[in-house]
């Protein structure tokens, strides 16, 4: 049996133990077949934690070398190394602290969350993840913005005031007189978080000591899911590094729109407006350069017709102009949009010449890509001008 240091103290970044036993991986327990030698070392205490109740298993060392899983089997914990041990001997085990901390944070966060809504609400924990940019809690109720406003300032609050979280063992007798949260049936020995102002759950992970440990709370976003609520969100350092990157982001978006940081959003919804205005009037245009080379066009075309357009002519403009130049001709009508140096957007039109069939031809043809029906094909190519209209003036 090993005794679990992580239960009682959560903080034990390295501790000293000795060596229960140590015994060679079976082979179908491996991930792959060229993985070197591992070991499946027992302790007679450790502060790695297996993993259990959403949070993953920690990481670290044993004796310097890379603990590569932990995982619980009965009462022992067991312990992947590269490193073959002998019984008896002593060990220094240190914990990936980073990690720890940073799961810590989140998943008191979300006993936090969670015991406020159900003491709130009523609202029950029916699934928590913890991903690798923020918590995924599903509550069993619906939860509105000014609930999500109210509950994020309520867990703040909890963790400005660094209340105490305190791990207990009751005994049988004791449990039955406590309430507390649980998301099944549990036996044994019944291992119970509480966190003072907040939320009483039966819970086997590792969390923080204080509440002013989590750092801060923030609720990402909230949608309905299954008739509750799910929620995105982020805990302590994970917070920061949100804030971070989303602060950069507003610092790049607000240079690039001339405006404060505080403004951006007016400045952005401006160009937004003015981009509109002037999609308007783009498609006005293009309707009237459609209208001009409709009315140019030969009333009777000997071979393929290759038109070519800027990149402003749209897509349905260019296929427009496709249907109505393959009237003039007994042969292919095609409409280039864009330029040598850009690309061209292509769509092509006939009623005499199976496209699906000549396809692939073409995309080879002008380095292309493209699908469509047997009467028009549509997409995309890289060779210039001079190399389409020669293409097209053989093509049959």
């Amino acid at each position: 049996m090993t005794d679990k240091l992580y239960e009682r103290d959560s903080h034990i970044r390295r501790f000293e133990a000795k060596v229960l036993s140590c015994e060679k991986m079976p082979s179908e327990n491996k991930s792959s077949s060229n993985e070197e030698a591992l070991f499946e070392v027992v302790l007679d205490k450790t502060a790695f934690f297996p993993g259990g109740g959403g949070q993953k298993a920690d990481g670290g060392t044993i004796n310097g070398i890379k603990v590569t899983a932990v995982k619980q089997r009965g009462d022992e914990v067991i312990h992947c190394i590269a490193l073959k041990l002998t019984a008896g001997e002593s060990v220094i085990g240190e914990i990936d602290w980073e990690s720890r901390l940073s799961r810590m944070q989140n998943h008191s966060g979300e006993h936090i969350l969670s015991g406020l809504i159900n003491s709130e609400y009523g609202f029950d924990n029916v699934g928590f993840h913890m991903g690798s940019e923020f918590l995924e809690i599903d509550f069993s109720g619906k939860l509105n913005g000014e609930d999500i406003k109210h509950i994020e300032k309520r867990a703040n609050e909890i963790i400005a005031a660094n209340n105490p979280v305190n791990i207990l063992f009751p005994k049988d007798d004791e449990l039955d007189k406590i309430t507390y949260r649980s998301k099944g049936e549990l036996s044994g020995q019944v291992r119970i978080v509480e966190i003072t102002g907040a939320d009483r759950c039966a819970c086997c992970a590792p969390h923080v000591k204080q509440t002013g440990e989590v750092g801060i709370i923030k609720i990402l976003k909230f949608l309905p899911n299954r008739g509750g609520t799910r929620l995105n969100v982020v805990c302590g350092m994970d917070a920061l590094e949100d804030y971070n990157r989303k602060s950069e982001e507003l610092s790049l978006i607000s240079r690039a729109v001339s405006a404060k940081q505080d403004s951006a959003s007016k400045a952005v919804e401006r160009l937004v407006a003015q981009q509109e205005i002037t999609k308007q009037a783009l498609s006005s245009l293009n309707r009237s350069v459609l209208e001009m080379r409709i009315a140019s066009l030969p009333e009777r075309v000997e071979g393929n017709i290759c038109i070519f357009e800027s990149a402003y002519f749209d897509a349905v403009c260019a296929r427009a102009l496709a249907n109505e130049a393959v009237l003039h001709t007994d042969a292919i009508a095609a409409v280039f949009c864009g330029s040598d140096r850009e690309g061209y957007r292509y769509c092509i039109s006939s009623s005499a010449v199976d496209l699906k069939e000549k396809l692939c031809q073409i995309n080879e043809a002008l380095k292309g890509n493209g699908g469509g029906s047997a009467v028009m094909i549509q997409g995309n190519c890289k060779a210039g001008e001079v190399k389409i209209k020669r293409f097209f003036d053989s093509f049959k």
